[in-house]
């Protein structure tokens, strides 16, 4: 895969994987003969293997829209072992540093709306970004 071995992937076949997305793949093959000298050769590399897309659904906003409440991001049905990462937004524009799973609101968010954007990545797969319907007008 791109040029490294994979583990176990040693026989004469080899299925590929998830794990094989966005990557290369070629093969390595050792000829030996008693009283030769042995001799190995790597085939061309493949094509990139397509990526799988992940699945998830579109990310919902728990909690109360009000100034010094907790606003919690849940998201659900994501491929199993998809890392997430999260970044809020006030009306639009980046929060700076509310990249967490929760935010709380501040006097800063007043009189707006909020949304997160959450990212999942995973080997093999696409990358996805969803975003949450904003909230109604924080008070």
């Amino acid at each position: 895969r791109d040029g490294a071995p994979i583990p176990g992937a040693t026989g004469l076949k080899y299925k590929v994987q998830t794990a094989d997305g966005g990557a290369r793949l070629s093969i390595q093959v050792t000829g030996s003969k008693p009283g030769y000298a042995s001799v190995s050769k790597v085939s061309k590399t493949t094509k990139m293997v397509p990526r799988t897309k992940l699945k998830t659904a579109t990310p919902t906003i728990g909690g109360t829209p009000q100034v010094g409440s907790t606003l919690t991001a849940k998201s659900s049905k994501w491929t199993s072992g998809t890392t997430l990462t999260h970044q809020w937004f006030r009306s639009g524009k980046k929060v700076t540093d509310a990249t967490g799973p929760s935010y709380v609101l501040t006097s800063l968010d007043q009189g707006t709306k909020i949304t997160v954007k959450i990212t999942g990545t995973k080997q093999g797969y696409t990358t996805v970004t969803k975003t949450s319907k904003p909230t109604r007008k924080v008070t």
